[in-house]
């Protein structure tokens, strides 16, 4: 192997770093492409530099969108719905049956987490050495048939092992799409795909709820099975069987042999070039569509240690730690909602519904707006994550069961709007690191926000019930604390220029 130098392993970011925009209708773009050339293949101009239009573009994005978007958003679909549809199975009998306590049920929350939080970011370094396409579909196969085993289980221990192996195979998703839509798509039209996958894990809360408060309605006792296991195994198949379908859809990184084939050779150089002219680092693919870098690997370790060598990376990893504790609430919405005072079960199934409907709503809207002003991501998420803990608070002093219910739509925009920036956020700031060492930086901080939930998970039990001061309590100090760093995160992005464009 030649020698490298320092530089040529990590080149510098351009400066600046351009927010892309054609200037006009019918413009062309040009891009060197040395890093990623591959002449001797004919990718490239014999010069490394590839010229395309506007309308080009266009043509290759909408494409990318139609196949990879709906790919994502029913993984993540699936995910959510199988993560979540643990409050709907207890409040639907499974603690009757398994004889949990609210400790044993709170533990079968946490330890989804151990397993989600530990595997996420070591996902990442898989990924960014394998082809997306199979590895995903893998994942989704893997956790659709541990939820499907879910339906048989009979004592607390089975079901400890498997939310366990769920959070494990769950854990890769989240991270793997942020990744790809970073190496895919330009700063400003990340914000509008992260927030349109995250509204499927949000809708996944809803139709959670639908197939709970159907299966609680109708499919009780049908065959002599209860409700909540029509929930698991109706949930696990259907993970199952997109994850079969989604190998024929899903793409592999950007210069990969699978992209040429799918978008034509053109397509591929532009899908490249046109990321790179945004300061993004890709590196160089080998013929199976595995990311590796411009000259070498960086290794695992190596990668490890350059992500957390960056101050940016800790900022926010620990502004989403504190944003993570809130999150748990989607565990309870149905505990919670029942026992402020609505008797009916498949009443209160069906109540959780409209909330994750304004989630979608929120985060959508914000993950739009934000793709306009991709530099202030950090303050307007400060503004959600502020605006909901002040509802927060306000859940712990109003008693109205009927007032209390409609502040938590307000809460979960806030909340899940919060979510979305983050999201975007990450993508945006650490476009400049080598490949493998921000697939790690991505998956750091919603690793370190899902501990969120396992102390969360014990914030509501049963003895507080129904004004839960110490659940909003905590979850409206968190958000309040988290706000005040990504404020204070916006001033030292703005001073130090680290994206390297105006404000």
């Amino acid at each position: 192997m030649p020698s490298t130098k320092k530089d040529d392993v990590f080149p510098a970011p351009p400066s600046p770093i351009p927010v892309h925009r054609f200037p006009k209708k019918g413009s062309t773009c040009t891009v060197t492409t040395a890093s990623t050339s591959r002449s001797e293949e004919g990718e490239d101009d014999s010069d490394g530099t590839i010229t395309w239009t506007e309308a080009e573009e266009k043509k290759l994005v909408r494409k990318l969108d139609w196949c990879f978007l709906p790919t994502v958003w029913l993984m993540a679909l699936m995910s959510w719905m199988d993560r979540s549809s643990i409050g709907n199975a207890q409040l639907a009998g499974m603690g009757l049956d398994l004889d949990l306590s609210d400790d044993q049920y709170s533990m079968v929350i946490v330890v989804f987490y151990f397993g989600y939080v530990t595997c996420g970011p070591l996902s990442n370094l898989i990924l960014s050495r394998t082809r997306p396409r199979l590895y995903l579909p893998i994942l989704v196969g893997c956790w659709g048939l541990l939820t499907l085993s879910m339906a048989f289980v009979t004592n607390y221990t089975n079901l400890l092992m498997l939310r366990f192996s769920v959070g494990v195979f769950e854990s890769g998703l989240s991270p793997a799409t942020i990744f790809l839509i970073s190496c895919w798509y330009r700063p400003d039209e990340q914000g509008k795909r992260i927030s349109a996958t995250l509204s499927a894990a949000l809708l996944g809360g809803a139709f959670g709820g639908i197939i709970s408060g159907s299966a609680a309605a109708w499919l009780e006792g049908v065959n002599h099975i209860r409700g909540w296991k029509w929930l698991f195994g109706i949930e696990g198949v259907f993970t199952i069987v997109w994850a079969t379908i989604s190998y024929w859809l899903m793409v592999d990184f950007p210069g990969s042999e699978s992209t040429a084939k799918r978008f034509g050779e053109r397509g591929r150089q532009i899908a490249v070039g046109r990321v790179k002219k945004e300061g993004v680092l890709l590196g160089r693919l080998d013929g199976e569509g595995s990311l590796t870098d411009a000259v070498e690997r960086l290794g695992k370790a190596k990668s490890i240690r350059v992500a957390l060598s960056d101050w940016r990376v800790w900022t926010i990893t620990v502004g989403v730690g504190l944003l993570g504790c809130s999150t748990v609430l989607a565990y309870f919405y149905p505990i919670l909602i029942f026992e402020m005072g609505f008797e009916s079960i498949t009443q209160t199934q069906f109540m959780t519904i409209p909330i994750w409907i304004m989630a979608v709503i929120s985060a959508v809207l914000v993950g739009y707006f934000a793709d306009s002003f991709p530099l202030r991501r950090s303050l307007m998420m400060g503004a959600c994550m502020g605006s909901a803990a002040v509802f927060s608070s306000l859940v712990c002093v109003i008693q109205s069961p009927h007032a209390r219910y409609g502040l938590l739509f307000f809460m979960a925009g806030g909340v899940w709007s919060s979510i979305a920036l983050y999201l975007s956020l990450l993508a945006v700031t650490f476009s400049d690191m080598h490949p493998e060492a921000r697939a790690f930086a991505l998956a750091l901080p919603g690793a370190v926000g899902n501990l969120g939930n396992v102390y969360g998970a014990y914030l509501f039990p049963g003895s507080d019930m129904p004004e839960y001061f110490m659940g909003f309590g905590v979850i409206a100090g968190t958000l309040g604390a988290g706000a005040v760093l990504f404020f204070v995160f916006h001033l030292l992005l703005r001073k130090r220029r680290l994206l390297g464009v105006d404000e």
